[in-house]
C-alpha cells in the first residue's frame, strides 16, 4: 500500500467530512475518529509524526466528548498516540500514552 496515494483518499474524505459542518460532524463522529486516525497512521508512515500527532489529538477530543460510548476508541487513538511519540524520540509521552491506553483497556475486560 501507499501511504501517499491512502493519505490523498483519506484526506480528500476527512475534507468533505468537515465541510459538512460541526452538527452533521459530531453527528458522523465514528466516521470521523476512523478518517481522522487513517490519515494520521499514513503521516506516521511517512515519518510526519507533528502532522499525525495533531490529527490523534483531534481525534481523541473528539471521542471524549463521549466517553463511556467511545472508550475503545479513546484507547486505541492513545495507543496509537504512543506509536507516534516513541517513533519520534518521545519516549516519556509514549510510556503515559501506553499506560493510559493500558489502563483503559485492562478496565474493559
Amino acid at each position: 500500500i501507499n501511504p501517499q496515494a491512502a493519505q490523498m483518499y483519506f484526506s480528500n474524505a476527512l475534507q468533505v467530512i468537515e465541510r459538512c459542518g460541526e452538527h452533521k460532524k459530531r453527528a458522523m463522529a465514528y466516521m470521523y475518529s476512523v478518517v481522522l486516525g487513517s490519515v494520521a497512521r499514513c503521516y506516521d508512515a511517512q515519518q510526519m509524526f507533528t502532522e499525525s500527532e495533531s490529527l490523534y489529538l483531534t481525534d481523541l477530543s473528539l471521542l471524549k466528548e463521549k466517553p463511556q460510548e467511545n472508550r475503545r476508541g479513546i484507547a486505541t487513538t492513545l495507543n496509537n498516540l504512543a506509536i507516534n511519540y516513541f517513533h519520534s524520540g518521545r519516549v516519556e509521552k509514549a510510556i503515559e500514552m501506553y499506560e493510559q491506553a493500558m489502563e483503559m483497556w485492562t478496565a474493559d475486560s
